[in-house]
């Protein structure tokens, strides 16, 4: 029988894959490390002169052979008898032909390249944003086996502790904690990565707590607020008045009338919508659940859509007025309705709680005392997962009573509106519990 010191390829190539991870071991703290999915890695344990254990990794079988493992292992005792780390003098080596190799941004990049594909356009960008003017020149520029919990700390702290000063009102504005929260879990997931292509010895985000990080800051959560059906009345009444700009009424109508999200009606274009047959598809790449989605229009939605086309944009719904190949600024309708009073004297209300509202309000519709919409049609509008099973609502089962449901939905805006323009008109021919 072979001793381990003997490991030859046979050896390791009949090793075959477990339930965990094991070692096969071949002398002298030379080992080769199964993993459950089946590679094999020769890898070498030794003492570092500063009396820390390191493990050093040669390469994968069957590319290195194991009479090559031996000689890479002995090459590195060398080495090491020297007085001199095998691994930082190999990094040393490395940094000579790339002296990038080794730091942390070059695996942000391909962290970032592996998300893009599952996420939406705007959370992706988002997140490019964040991790460029945070972490590109700071700790990206660091080796990744090098960065320590004290360095994430030091980033993401001085991000929490960062105020700014609104120049209309001069009031403080505090929203980088959750900036901070933000980064804190995007680099989880970079680290996890290096870990993975073996270009960190831990994740140190993991030591660094949000309670270090935000010390005796409070987050402010501000949850939308549900209209009630006088106060979303009021909201489209003043609309008409002080709404902005009249793209951004239009805008701000439309996702009321659709009950989409800000980002699929923003990016929207005009090649998804088929005015003639009242209906708007948005493409799967653009949603969220990553599944195509049929949003019904109302009469009173493809009205708004034709005033809309009269501005002369081909390409995308609401363009970005310096980029017009880009979609507009995310806060546009939101500061249109905190120009509205919404957040001051009334509740806190931004342009994503349409959903809510709508969703609310839809489930209060009674036809003779029961309920005029299930609620998985008003879900599958909304695009909302199914609990308990993945992926998105198959909306085209439900498109059929979509339809109708939207057309009374916008009838029952057109009536609240009235209503709060005219006192004496009744907010509702419909019952309402």
């Amino acid at each position: 029988m072979k001793t381990a010191i003997e490991l030859s390829d046979t050896d390791v190539d009949k090793a075959k894959p477990k339930v965990k991870p094991y070692r096969l071991r071949g002398g002298h703290r030379l080992y080769v490390l199964v993993s459950v999915a089946g590679t094999k890695t020769w890898l070498w344990a030794y003492r570092a002169p500063d009396g820390k254990d390191r493990v050093y990794k040669i390469g994968k079988f069957p590319d290195v052979s194991a009479a090559a493992a031996r000689d890479a292992r002995s090459k590195l005792e060398k080495i090491l008898k020297s007085g001199k780390d095998p691994k930082d003098e190999a990094e040393a080596e490395d940094k000579k032909h790339d002296p990038a190799k080794g730091t942390l941004w070059p695996i942000v990049e391909k962290w970032l390249k592996k998300k893009k594909p599952v996420w939406s356009a705007y959370y992706y960008s988002q997140a490019v944003r964040f991790l460029e003017r945070y972490v590109k020149d700071g700790i990206g520029q660091m080796q990744a086996r090098d960065i320590a919990p004290k360095h994430i700390y030091e980033l993401l702290s001085g991000i929490a502790e960062r105020e700014k000063v609104d120049k209309a009102s001069g009031e403080v504005k505090n929203s980088a904690p959750h900036v901070a929260i933000r980064i804190r879990h995007h680099l989880q997931g970079i680290f996890s990565l290096a870990l993975v292509m073996d270009e960190a010895d831990r994740n140190p985000v993991k030591d660094v707590g949000l309670t270090e990080v935000l010390g005796d800051k409070k987050l402010k959560t501000r949850n939308n607020a549900k209209l009630k059906p006088d106060q979303l009345g009021a909201l489209l009444a003043k609309l008409d008045q002080h709404g902005g700009t009249e793209k951004t009424r239009i805008g701000l109508k439309l996702l009321l009338l659709t009950l989409a999200r800000t980002g699929e009606l923003r990016g929207a274009s005009w090649s998804e919508f088929d005015l003639d047959g009242a209906v708007w598809v948005v493409p799967a790449s653009r949603m969220k659940m990553r599944v195509e989605h049929t949003v019904p229009l109302s009469r009173q939605a493809v009205e708004l859509l034709r005033e809309l086309q009269k501005y002369g944009n081909k390409g995308l719904l609401f363009p970005n007025a310096k980029h017009p190949t880009k979609p507009m600024d995310a806060n546009t309708f939101n500061h249109a309705l905190a120009r509205l009073g919404h957040g001051e004297s009334l509740p806190w209300f931004r342009a994503h709680g349409s959903r809510g509202t709508g969703s609310t309000l839809i489930n209060g519709m009674l036809a003779n005392g029961v309920r005029k919409y299930p609620r998985d049609v008003i879900e599958a509008q909304l695009a909302h997962k199914v609990r308990g099973v993945e992926g998105a609502y198959n909306d085209a089962d439900y498109l059929d009573q979509r339809i109708p449901m939207m057309q009374d939905w916008a009838d029952y805006l057109d009536q609240l509106r009235a209503a709060a323009m005219q006192e004496n008109i009744p907010a509702s021919t419909l019952e309402y519990d």
